[in-house]
């Protein structure tokens, strides 16, 4: 994971009578309930930690290698406009390997998704990944490839707001 942010962009839908028989089905943007839930992240300013971050209910902690960190994800603008995601942004700051991004909600979901970007010119076949639990038992991942964004941002000449932007 490279850029999370929780709007209907992406792929979750969690449809069980119960944890225990529940599935994991990814969907379109477009399947999301038409007034469902979209955090943002406006309101904080650029480089506020994300391990510990509570945005409308929903707690936000990083890890890597399973402990606690700070400084690996931050709310910040980068890498600039993509069609999966708006600036700000969480943004991980360092090797990606062994970081998690645990997000809580703080009611029963039966859907879910974010949008997200990768530093990478190629498709990147687990580019991320959704791990479901109920408290601290698994009920099953579901993983996704990330794909170069087909759609290039124009900007003004000199737009120093645009990183990302032809």
């Amino acid at each position: 994971m490279n850029i999370i942010k929780a709007l209907p962009a992406l792929v979750l839908y969690l449809l069980a009578t119960s944890l225990s028989h529940a599935t994991l089905t990814p969907i379109g943007p477009l399947d999301f309930a038409s007034g469902a839930t979209v955090l943002d992240f406006s309101a904080l300013a650029d480089n506020t930690e994300a391990n510990g971050l509570i945005v409308d209910g929903v707690l936000f902690q990083a890890t890597k290698n399973g402990s606690s960190t700070n400084g690996v994800v931050i709310v910040d603008g980068g890498p600039g406009r993509t069609g999966n995601i708006t600036q700000p942004n969480l943004v991980s700051l360092s090797d990606l390997n062994a970081i998690a991004l645990i997000v809580s909600l703080p009611n029963l979901a039966i859907q879910f998704g974010y949008g997200y970007a990768l530093n990478a010119a190629v498709s990147i076949p687990v580019a991320t990944t959704i791990e479901l639990f109920a408290g601290s038992a698994p009920v099953g991942s579901i993983s996704f490839t990330g794909i170069p964004d087909p759609i290039p941002i124009r900007a003004p000449f000199n737009d120093p707001s645009c990183r990302n932007c032809v």
